[in-house]
């Protein structure tokens, strides 16, 4: 019994243990830990929402206005869009704003807080000002000296990260962006070199063409590689004022890539002189500044049309198919796709899935050989429609017969008709022979 006794006392020692190390501990450690959170702050501000804030620092003066929660501008020294991630950070930061070590009272001068090197001031929608001043390095560590107005008294310590982030340029704190436009925005573009029209592109549902020099379409990574570059392109320093900036290029420029949006705006990206080794000047149609940006975007465009020219009959990759319809002597067949690598067959499961995705590879990397306005009038020996998530979002093909000497074939993402090789015929033609037996 003493055993039995002794070994029940030692189970209820130990839960009594955990509870408190687990469960009552870390629930105390949470209040102490939050108390002391609210004491290290600066600034009180509650919950109002900052309608302005101001930086002085070596770099210069910035005002900036909240328009809306997280939707900031730069009103001073130009009218400017912010970047989002910089500038909330900053400002949470400053109304976040933790002391690390209680200073008191002391000569300001002794701290470097006359005059501060920084000064941050934020103004609530209620129209209270709080104000930070940075000083001097502490001589141990990587804190500064500061001190607040409407916030903690005396002197105190402060991280190097607020005011790292406090002591930004005008180029740090603004919007980065060239060119705000989304991808699906985009309608057309252009490409000029050496004051000579290259090419010009445009798109209608999904399918983009080239109207210049000729008919062809545009092929999908070059696309991709197109839209991305553009609506991406980011300067490494922008230039407000150029007016004494010489030799940038750009009153001639070497090149430009034109953009047109679904709401008719037309952009001119005008490509100058090299800015540095791996950056060039450019400059936007109806934008004052001069902006430095990667040479990249220049080669992304500067492509001869004939590597560019897609001659597939089908834009969907094989990823994105979600059904095939297929009509092969007057019998259908729907594939479905129920998984990564799972198929129905007219709603049953379907156990050739290596059939199925030779079918469809072969699909999707078949291309003409030519394209020729029209063909002879004849049936169709195999039809498929294609449904998948890309736009366009349904394509239809139908391919003539293996009897005759040329293979036609018309596809509804074009309007010319394809040549087709026999080989691509054959390599359609048996992978369809596999499903449907």
């Amino acid at each position: 019994m003493n055993f039995k006794l002794t070994l029940y006392l030692t189970a209820l020692l130990a839960a009594a243990l955990v509870l408190v190390l687990f469960v009552v501990k870390p629930r105390n450690s949470t209040r102490i830990t939050k108390e002391q959170i609210e004491a290290k702050q600066v600034f009180k501000m509650g919950d109002a929402r900052l309608a302005r804030m101001s930086i002085e620092n070596g770099y210069g003066s910035f005002v900036l206005r909240q328009s809306a929660p997280g939707l900031w501008t730069i009103v001073s020294p130009v009218h400017t869009g912010v970047d989002t991630s910089v500038v909330n950070g900053i400002a949470d930061g400053i109304r976040k704003l933790d002391y690390a070590t209680d200073i008191g009272e002391g000569s300001l001068s002794a701290f470097g807080l006359s005059p501060a090197s920084i000064t941050a001031t934020v103004v609530s929608s209620d129209n209270k000002a709080y104000t930070v001043e940075i000083g001097s390095k502490t001589p141990v560590g990587e804190d500064y000296y500061a001190r607040a107005v409407n916030g903690r008294k005396d002197i105190f310590t402060i991280t190097a990260w607020i005011r790292n982030q406090l002591d930004s340029t005008l180029y740090h704190l603004r919007n980065k962006d060239v060119l705000s436009v989304p991808r699906n925005a985009i309608a057309g573009m252009s490409f000029s070199k050496e004051h000579r029209p290259i090419y010009t592109l445009r798109q209608n549902n999904g399918v983009w063409y080239f109207t210049k020099p000729a008919y062809n379409r545009l092929r999908t990574t070059f696309l991709n590689d197109m839209l991305f570059k553009l609506t991406s392109l980011r300067a490494t320093n922008i230039i407000d004022d150029a007016r004494g900036l010489q030799g940038t290029g750009l009153k001639r420029p070497s090149a430009i890539i034109g953009m047109e949006t679904t709401d008719n705006r037309h952009y001119d990206v005008k490509i100058g002189k090299e800015a540095d080794p791996n950056d060039v000047y450019a400059a936007v149609s109806g934008q004052t500044p001069v902006y430095v940006v990667n040479r990249g975007i220049l080669s992304t465009f500067d492509r001869s049309v004939s590597s560019m020219v897609d001659d597939k009959l089908l834009i969907q990759s094989k990823w994105s198919i979600s059904s095939v319809e297929i009509v092969w002597h007057g019998k259908t067949v729907t594939l479905s796709r129920k998984g990564y690598a799972a198929w129905l067959k007219d709603g049953a499961p379907f156990t050739n899935t290596a059939g199925v995705n030779n079918m469809i590879n072969t699909l999707t990397s078949v291309g003409a050989s030519r394209f020729v306005a029209k063909a002879p009038p004849e049936n169709a020996a195999i039809t498929f429609t294609v449904v998948g998530t890309m736009l366009p979002t349904t394509t239809t093909i139908s391919i003539g017969g293996r009897n005759n000497v040329t293979i036609y074939a018309r596809t509804s993402i074009d309007p010319r008709v394809a040549v087709l090789g026999i080989e691509a015929f054959d390599a359609l033609e048996s992978g369809i022979k596999k499903i449907y037996q």
